[in-house]
């Protein structure tokens, strides 16, 4: 014996889909929904940030997002996360309902600015990052980390966005903008790295991304994120957004 729901789909029709199973002794079974879900949280950074390590998925809508000290410092304080910045249910661990089963990361690069405490897309050719940030950037060493057991491990650009706007620029144009584009590999889902062996992260299993930045005994590296000609942008901001790429299982209903 089972027991179904209804759900409208397109064209007026109704969808019936079990969400129990009902066993001959008298038990009954939630069946869990398995989806294709990416998982997402975000770091913010300032030009000019040391900070050793950083960490995504650490925070959910309400809470404070990840930030890099000094842009804490100019911006007055953290601000407050939106469905824009993370999806996650529960900080730091898998909700007791829910498992996930992760193939790959990937991460999204955006570069904007700061001014008086607001950040704000502007000036030439944002959110694209330029070509000396994205370099800088590529110096870092992103992990995944499950009941504090390293699992993917490698250089920021191993884990390619795999999506976005692919772009030309015509030579003249470009110099006279004095800005360069990129992006964190190619724009295609073929950049991305998928793992023959899923990482499993089990419900209330504690787990985070962490943005390392190897650096001295006083912290870490300077991260400056220069204009083209060399030059350090002091109001750059680098947003960037972590997808844990795989199948989300969240209870039915």
């Amino acid at each position: 014996m089972q027991s179904s729901a209804c759900f409208p789909v397109s064209g007026g029709e109704v969808l019936n889909q079990l969400t129990k199973i009902r066993l001959p002794s008298g038990k009954e079974v939630g069946i869990v929904d398995w989806s294709y879900r990416p998982l997402y949280s975000t770091i913010l950074t300032l030009n000019g940030w040391t900070d050793q390590e950083l960490s995504w998925f650490t925070y959910s809508v309400g809470d404070q997002v990840s930030m890099s000290q000094n842009l804490i410092a100019t911006a007055g304080g953290p601000f407050n996360a939106t469905i824009q910045q993370t999806n996650i249910s529960s900080a730091s661990e898998m909700d007791s309902l829910e498992e996930y089963l992760c193939y790959a990361l990937s991460v999204e690069v955006y570069e904007y600015g700061i001014t008086g405490g607001a950040y704000a897309f502007g000036g030439a050719g944002t959110p694209s990052p330029n070509i000396p940030a994205m370099f800088m950037l590529n110096r870092l060493i992103v992990e995944l980390e499950v009941s504090e057991k390293a699992y993917y491990q490698a250089s920021l650009g191993f884990f390619a966005t795999g999506f976005g706007p692919n772009f030309q620029l015509d030579s003249i144009a470009a110099i006279g903008a004095g800005r360069s584009y990129a992006t964190n590999g190619l724009p295609s889902a073929e950049a991305i790295d998928v793992s023959p062996v899923p990482v499993h992260i089990g419900g209330t299993e504690k787990y985070r991304g962490i943005l390392y930045n190897p650096g001295g005994t006083n912290g870490g590296n300077t991260i400056n994120y220069n204009d083209d000609d060399g030059n350090p942008s002091a109001t750059a901001v680098v947003e960037l957004r972590l997808n844990m790429r795989g199948l989300h299982k969240r209870a039915a209903g």
